[in-house]
């Protein structure tokens, strides 16, 4: 065939076929009136009705959990109804087919080969399309995003990432093992996300899945990210360091520098003798011969123990040592989290060591030197009395005017079952005994008829009929306990009050550590006989662990002075005439830069952000909503019970809390709320619940609330309603549980 031929065979088929494919294609502007009309209608039809529509979802839409049928297709011929289908495409595979045989011929193929051969070679000179790459989608438009792992009991709240610059953030730490991930949106059951990584690091898409696995060789802090406008996810370990040295100014020198060792566990640690005064410093982390400095985001005041999380970049950390003695820092790399405090002690040899000194010291001095440094050292360790298994030694120095027996329910509070040896000389008073079980007792003078009075060494005590009992809780007593620190200093508000930390069952058994609880009206707290009733915290806490509707919390009162309605209240009011309020930036002061340090310093916790949570009512309330919006980067779960969210209008015209938050951008938290009804603060609560809600917050996932009709604004009713918020804030794991 020659050239002209084909052109003109080619001319005629196009001129044939053409009209035909004209006739067969709907007009556009009758596609464009059938949506047009589906729109209109859709706003009346009910979901199951969107739900038939075939049409491909609008970009905007929020990602959620598309079935097979909803997914959009390209249409392709077999999509076609029978008799259309044929008119297209047969006319085309026979044209096409047709002209393939001539240019078969056309290069030589010889007689004889098949027409499946024939096409074979057709498909040849057809040009292949490339392969088609898996859409990313429209940018992802969840309010919420959580990671559930199989670590942290799958909980939504544990896994609930931060929103930081248009894309979401988590990091947590991995224990060893094979473990699941999955992603959820908005708190509800349909999982997303899929990765070809069985390793660190693994990134994938956020695409309806089974949960993937990913295998951890060892304790990993794992950093994840989710990047909503690709609908994409990377999951990597921040690496640890490979060496921690300390740099800053002690012993009344500058720039010294101290190298940590790092032990079995990961942790880096150094002891060093320190003298009395201020010291200052900073931690310089090495990786892969790159070096960075860590410090505090709020430094300490400079109290003694210390801890907290370190922050790069952060500020020199800061404490005061109050005698000549050594210490020990300690460095805990995949929490972030730091600790300076008196080094472990034997007590037990420590004792015997200073009953073998007093027999050899002369005069009265050196004996009260010696018991000095004994009872400081221990007391800096809340290692009086002794406990060392089930042997426990009871200790006092104290002016006593006859013989001194210990009393408690261990010996039925006998008055002289058991005396104490009086060393001579002396105002010490020991006696060792064996106990299983957690005990109450008081000494006994009995000089007088009798002298009952507790252990001044001793913080941990008990409420009793007639007052405080002293308590020794050994381990395996399984049971909780309360410790009593008079007049904390505040450093900024010049001002002291009293502190009572809640330990739970097993705190002594394990080297665990434990997320904290700071609760305000500390003095309403636990004592039952408080003047405004008491809240009965201790014991529905033990019943909630009992329970299991709580995770082991270490819990702090914090007790309110009588400056406690400006200390409570982020801006001033009036107040009967008088203009009071606007000191929670001092108290918050207090709080984040005097208390927090000391309890992390003397207490194992976790000091993450997420480890730790506010909880108070009315002014105490309003408060604890303020530190979560002003330091939602210290406190992560935040409640308020009947929260006097008006506060600035009672007698003024301030701005509100609820003003503050209804203006200021979403804050990574969960928050929970409530009130009575009608009144107890219900209206200014729902007003707040709104808010939240309006910015993204969602119910039972990053906030919950709650009104008890009939309430009233007292203890009583926050007692009988406070399992609500426990159960709510304090039931699901830290990011950091797993940290060794």
């Amino acid at each position: 065939m020659t050239i002209s031929q084909l052109t003109f065979r080619v001319l005629f088929l196009v001129s044939v076929t053409l009209p035909f494919f004209y006739d067969c294609a709907p007009p556009l502007t009758q596609t464009e009136e059938v949506h047009s009309d589906a729109s209109t209608q859709d706003s009346v039809k009910t979901e199951s009705h969107r739900e038939e529509k075939t049409q491909e979802p609008n970009a905007q839409e929020p990602l959620r959990d598309l079935g097979p049928d909803e997914a959009h297709v390209e249409p392709t011929p077999e999509s076609q109804p029978e008799s259309k289908r044929e008119q297209i495409v047969e006319p085309v595979r026979e044209q096409v087919a047709e002209s393939s045989r001539e240019r078969t011929v056309e290069k030589g193929l010889p007689e004889g080969k098949s027409e499946t051969q024939q096409e074979r070679l057709v498909e040849y000179h057809v040009e292949t399309p490339p392969e088609r790459q898996p859409e990313t989608g429209p940018p992802l438009q969840a309010k919420a995003i959580s990671i559930l792992t199989s670590f942290l009991q799958r909980s939504p709240q544990s896994g609930l990432m931060d929103r930081v610059n248009g894309r979401y953030q988590w990091e947590g730490v991995a224990p060893k093992g094979t473990h699941t991930f999955t992603f959820t949106l908005d708190g509800k059951s349909s999982q997303f996300g899929t990765t070809t990584s069985s390793t660190l690091p693994a990134s994938g898409g956020l695409t309806p899945s089974a949960p993937f696995s990913l295998t951890f060789s060892q304790p990993t802090r794992l950093q994840v990210e989710v990047t909503p406008a690709t609908r994409r996810f990377t999951m990597k370990e921040v690496p640890a360091p490979t060496s921690v040295d300390i740099t800053g100014s002690w012993n009344g020198q500058s720039n010294q520098v101290l190298t940590l060792t790092k032990n079995s566990k990961g942790h880096f640690s150094a002891k060093l003798a320190l003298k009395k005064g201020p010291i200052s410093w900073s931690f310089v982390l090495k990786h892969m011969g790159t070096t960075t400095q860590y410090g505090s985001k709020y430094p300490p005041h400079g109290g003694f123990p210390v801890g907290g999380v370190v922050h790069k970049a952060g500020q020199p950390i800061k404490a005061t040592i109050d005698r000549d003695m050594e210490v020990q820092w300690t460095y805990r790399p995949l929490e972030h989290a730091y600790t300076l405090r008196g080094p472990p002690i034997d007590a037990m040899a420590l004792y015997n060591q200073l009953l073998a000194n007093l027999k050899t010291l002369t005069t009265t001095q050196q004996k009260n030197d010696a018991l000095l440094r004994f009872f400081e050292t221990l007391k800096a360790h809340r290692q009086l009395p002794i406990v060392q298994g089930n042997q426990v030694v009871f200790l006092l120095w104290w002016k006593m005017t006859g013989n001194t027996y210990v009393s408690g329910d261990f010996n039925s509070w006998s008055t002289n079952a058991l005396k104490m040896t009086h060393e001579a000389g002396t105002d010490f008073y020991h006696v060792k005994t064996t106990l299983t079980q957690r005990t109450e007792y008081k000494f006994v003078d009995s000089a007088t008829t009798p002298n009952w009075r507790t252990d001044p060494y001793n913080p941990r005590f008990a409420y009793a009929q007639f007052g405080p009992n002293s308590v020794v809780n050994p381990a395996g007593s399984k049971k909780s306990h309360l410790e009593h620190w008079k007049s904390f200093a505040a450093t900024t508000l010049k001002n002291t009050r009293d502190i009572w930390v809640y330990l739970p069952p097993g705190y002594k058994d394990t080297n665990t550590r434990y997320p904290v609880l700071y609760m305000h009206d500390g003095q309403n707290l636990f004592d039952p006989k408080a003047i405004w009733g008491g809240w009965d915290v201790a014991n529905t806490f033990d019943g909630l662990l009992t329970a299991q509707k709580v995770l082991p919390w270490i819990i702090v009162g914090v007790a309110n002075t009588p400056s406690r309605m400006d200390e409570y209240t982020q801006t001033q009011d009036i107040i009967s005439g008088n203009t009071v309020g606007g000191k929670s930036q001092q108290y918050a002061d207090f709080l984040i830069k005097d208390l927090k340090p000391w309890i992390d310093g003397m207490y194992r916790t976790l000091p993450s952000k997420r480890a730790t949570a506010v909880m108070g009512s009315s002014l105490g309330g309003l408060v604890s909503m303020w530190l979560g919006e002003t330091y939602s980067d210290v406190f992560f779960r935040v409640g308020a019970l009947s929260s006097t969210f008006g506060w600035g209008t009672i007698g003024a015209k301030n701005p509100t809390l609820l003003d503050t938050i209804k203006q200021s951008p979403f804050r990574n938290m969960v928050v929970y709320l409530d009130s009575g009804s009608p009144q107890d603060n219900y209206q200014v609560t729902l007003q707040m619940r709104d808010i939240l809600q309006k910015k993204g917050y969602l119910p039972d996932l990053n906030m919950k609330h709650w009104t008890q009709t009939g309430a009233s604004h007292n203890e009583q009713a926050w007692k009988q309603r406070l399992f609500r918020p426990l159960t709510f804030l304090l039931s699901w794991p830290t990011p950091e549980t797993h940290s060794p």
